[in-house]
């Protein structure tokens, strides 16, 4: 319960719209934590191949570009897009026993 006389100012501190400070965007206060970090286009978000952080509505193109990129396997002798080295690391470093030799990505 909140009195009548300090209605106004609740409403303010705990209802009113706020805007994201990374998009502008005019939330609900109570999603505004929700909204930044997993929602807002304007978020932070690394690069699943190379790291590099850049805004995530930037992120797809970026990735589309940096995956195409190629590391050396030192296993098989080939040239392998980074979007396709897990699958790779997956078929290529298994050993006939079936354990998994030790080899990193090194970006």
């Amino acid at each position: 319960m909140v009195p009548r006389k300090l209605m106004e100012e609740h409403y303010n501190e705990n209802h009113a719209p706020v805007n994201c400070s990374l998009c502008k965007e005019t939330l609900r206060p109570e999603i505004l934590d929700l909204h930044k970090s997993e929602q807002c286009t304007q978020r932070m978000v690394a690069c699943a191949y190379c790291e590099y952080e850049l805004p995530a509505i930037d992120i797809h193109e970026h990735q589309d570009v940096c995956g195409n990129r190629t590391e050396f396997c030192q296993t098989c002798k080939n040239y392998i897009r980074l979007r396709e080295w897990i699958g790779h690391e997956m078929q290529c470093h298994v050993s006939s026993n079936g354990s998994e030799e030790s080899s990193r990505l090194q970006v």
